[in-house]
């Protein structure tokens, strides 16, 4: 091989040493030197950059030198071209270079448009994740029925056990009925009668009864006043 571990060129034959043992000239042996010369100018960097490297460039601590401005985003550039680089952060980022942010807190922009950190928290953030909708819009959604004459309607919660019946029903007697659209299923609930020409105290109830498989399904009202609406909530489990 025409170069050695450390880049130095070796001859394949000494002629002065051939003479001195007596070597005749061959023509052999000058082909075989003159092979290992074109082997070791084929491994040479060509000045005019005609063929590519083969391999790293090492530097081994030297530089490289008189090198142009870079243009492609692959080019090596020289260091004027880094000291023309912004040495200082300009715009919104300056409020977050000197000192790191509270922790765990969401990221805002300030009333100067710099970083800032607010006083929502990481975790409080959390309870956004899933949100697919307006959430306002869905609280105001979760109760959908609205007193009005001979209408009631329903909430439950996420888990499907916490229920709320509300409705508007006419009295025209002094013992009326009301049917729940869907049943309690416990004994743990609480009945709430409002008569809407404020005669609240203008009723009475027995107990939740119509007992089918543990499911409340409606409730007797004993009220004082007829020809009335009484607006009421129940609620329970």
């Amino acid at each position: 091989m025409a170069y050695d571990a450390r880049g130095n060129f070796v001859r394949v034959h000494n002629w002065e040493q051939d003479r001195l043992n007596s070597i005749e000239i061959a023509s052999d042996r000058h082909d075989e030197e003159d092979d290992n010369f074109a082997a070791g100018l084929s491994l040479c960097v060509v000045r005019d950059g005609r063929a590519a490297m083969t391999g790293n460039l090492k530097m081994d601590g030297y530089r490289v030198t008189g090198m142009g401005a870079g243009t492609a985003s692959t080019d090596a550039v020289n260091k004027s071209q880094l000291d023309t680089k912004q040495n200082t952060i300009t715009g919104a980022a300056t409020t977050i270079t000197g000192s790191n942010l509270t922790a765990s807190r969401a990221l805002v922009s300030n009333s100067n448009g710099k970083v800032a950190v607010s006083a929502v928290t990481a975790t409080e953030l959390g309870y956004l994740d899933g949100v697919t909708s307006a959430i306002q819009t869905q609280l105001n959604n979760r109760i959908t029925a609205a007193f009005s004459n001979g209408v009631s309607g329903y909430w439950k919660d996420s888990k499907n056990n916490f229920l709320i019946n509300r409705g508007r029903d006419q009295v025209t007697t002094n013992v009326f009925q009301i049917t729940f659209p869907e049943p309690f299923k416990s004994t743990n609930y609480s009945f709430v009668g409002i008569s809407t020409d404020n005669r609240s105290s203008g009723y009475s109830y027995d107990a939740i009864t119509g007992v089918t498989d543990r499911q409340k399904t409606y409730i007797k009202i004993y009220s004082y006043y007829g020809n009335t609406n009484i607006d009421w909530i129940a609620a329970g489990y």
